[in-house]
Protein backbone atom coordinates (compact mmCIF):
# COMPACT_ATOMS: atom_id res chain seq x y z
CA UNK A 1 0.00 0.00 0.00
CA UNK A 2 1.32 3.51 -0.76
CA UNK A 3 2.19 5.61 1.90
CA UNK A 4 -0.07 8.51 2.73
CA UNK A 5 0.06 11.98 1.64
CA UNK A 6 0.03 14.92 3.92
CA UNK A 7 -3.36 15.67 2.42
CA UNK A 8 -5.08 12.11 3.44
CA UNK A 9 -3.62 12.38 6.70
CA UNK A 10 -4.97 15.76 7.36
CA UNK A 11 -8.24 14.66 5.84
CA UNK A 12 -8.40 11.57 8.15
CA UNK A 13 -7.22 13.56 10.97
CA UNK A 14 -10.34 15.72 10.75
CA UNK A 15 -12.74 13.36 9.17
CA UNK A 16 -16.15 13.89 11.30
CA UNK A 17 -17.46 10.61 12.04
CA UNK A 18 -21.24 12.03 12.43
CA UNK A 19 -20.98 14.42 10.32
CA UNK A 20 -24.22 14.78 7.41
CA UNK A 21 -22.63 15.21 3.70
CA UNK A 22 -24.19 16.83 0.66
CA UNK A 23 -23.40 13.45 -2.22
CA UNK A 24 -24.87 10.21 -2.40
CA UNK A 25 -23.72 7.55 -3.79
CA UNK A 26 -26.08 8.40 -6.72
CA UNK A 27 -23.17 11.36 -7.40
CA UNK A 28 -21.02 9.67 -9.97
CA UNK A 29 -16.89 11.42 -10.89
CA UNK A 30 -17.69 12.93 -14.49
CA UNK A 31 -14.14 11.43 -15.45
CA UNK A 32 -14.94 7.78 -14.41
CA UNK A 33 -18.26 6.90 -12.81
CA UNK A 34 -16.71 6.16 -9.61
CA UNK A 35 -18.27 7.59 -6.56
CA UNK A 36 -18.29 11.21 -6.61
CA UNK A 37 -16.73 12.60 -3.25
CA UNK A 38 -16.20 16.70 -4.79
CA UNK A 39 -18.26 18.89 -6.10
CA UNK A 40 -17.30 22.01 -7.61
CA UNK A 41 -19.43 24.41 -8.77
CA UNK A 42 -17.66 26.64 -11.65
CA UNK A 43 -17.95 29.90 -13.46
CA UNK A 44 -19.92 27.76 -16.10
CA UNK A 45 -21.52 24.35 -14.72
CA UNK A 46 -20.52 22.17 -12.43
CA UNK A 47 -18.53 19.18 -11.86
CA UNK A 48 -18.23 15.69 -9.92
CA UNK A 49 -15.30 13.97 -9.21
CA UNK A 50 -13.98 10.85 -7.46
CA UNK A 51 -11.36 11.17 -4.89
CA UNK A 52 -8.16 9.89 -7.41
CA UNK A 53 -9.26 12.31 -10.17
CA UNK A 54 -9.68 15.18 -7.63
CA UNK A 55 -6.13 14.32 -6.79
CA UNK A 56 -5.24 14.18 -10.32
CA UNK A 57 -5.57 17.06 -11.26
CA UNK A 58 -5.37 19.45 -7.65
CA UNK A 59 -1.28 17.78 -8.13
CA UNK A 60 -0.66 19.27 -11.03
CA UNK A 61 0.50 23.00 -11.09
CA UNK A 62 -1.81 23.90 -14.46
CA UNK A 63 -4.47 21.49 -13.01
CA UNK A 64 -4.76 23.29 -9.90
CA UNK A 65 -4.27 26.87 -11.41
CA UNK A 66 -7.27 25.80 -14.27
CA UNK A 67 -9.55 24.44 -11.28
CA UNK A 68 -8.64 27.36 -8.90
CA UNK A 69 -10.11 29.59 -11.85
CA UNK A 70 -12.81 27.67 -12.60
CA UNK A 71 -14.59 27.08 -8.95
CA UNK A 72 -16.87 29.20 -7.66
CA UNK A 73 -17.51 26.84 -4.24
CA UNK A 74 -16.65 23.33 -3.97
CA UNK A 75 -18.02 20.62 -1.23
CA UNK A 76 -14.89 18.21 -0.60
CA UNK A 77 -16.00 15.00 1.18
CA UNK A 78 -12.99 12.79 0.26
CA UNK A 79 -13.03 12.81 4.68
CA UNK A 80 -15.59 9.48 3.75
CA UNK A 81 -13.27 7.54 2.07
CA UNK A 82 -11.51 7.88 5.79
CA UNK A 83 -14.69 7.41 7.94
CA UNK A 84 -16.00 4.25 5.53
CA UNK A 85 -12.62 2.34 6.63
CA UNK A 86 -12.99 3.40 10.60
CA UNK A 87 -16.54 2.14 10.41
CA UNK A 88 -15.38 -0.98 8.98
CA UNK A 89 -12.75 -1.41 11.59
CA UNK A 90 -15.16 -1.72 14.36
CA UNK A 91 -18.38 -2.92 12.89
CA UNK A 92 -20.31 0.07 12.34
Amino acid sequence: MAPQSKLEDKTQENADLHKDFMLTIADRCDSCGAQAFVWVNGKNGELLFCSHHYNKIMSSATGALAMMDFAVETVDERERLFIYEENRKTGE
